[in-house]
């Protein structure tokens, strides 16, 4: 199996109450976008259906999502993350953008702890060659 051409990975932090700057006093890290409930969404009507707040790491070529998800723990303050664990929807996006059909990857088991003790469920978009 060939390695992973590319991936991205982002912390998503979403909920209708949600404030980003609550989210950002509490990690202690601005993030790579954010919006309230309702906030437009870019050039016109569109609106925000629900507060999110997500930090985006560095895309990878070859992929390597232990490495992302390792890149945005360590821009992170988790003293009061059950604050945010216990009241909103939290995920690790991972986007995995192939250039073959045989490209695979695997997380380790330091990260896949590291998720686990935090509650972060892991959520992956494949695409295609």
């Amino acid at each position: 199996m060939a390695a992973l051409h590319e991936s991205m990975a982002s912390l998503r932090i979403g909920g209708d109450a949600l404030d980003p700057d609550e989210i950002t006093a509490i990690l202690g890290c601005t993030p790579s976008s954010q919006a309230k409930k309702g906030d437009p969404l870019r050039e016109g009507p569109a609106r925000a259906k629900t507060g999110t707040w997500q930090l985006d790491a560095s895309r990878r070529s070859p992929g390597d999502i232990d490495a992302q998800v390792r890149e945005i723990f360590g821009r992170l303050n988790f003293d009061q993350w059950d604050r945010i664990v216990d009241r909103y929807d939290v995920d690790i996006f991972c986007g995995l953008f192939m250039s073959s059909g045989d490209e695979g990857f695997s997380i380790s088991d330091d990260v896949s702890a590291m998720l686990g003790e935090r509650k972060i469920r892991l959520d992956i978009c494949l695409y295609g060659p």
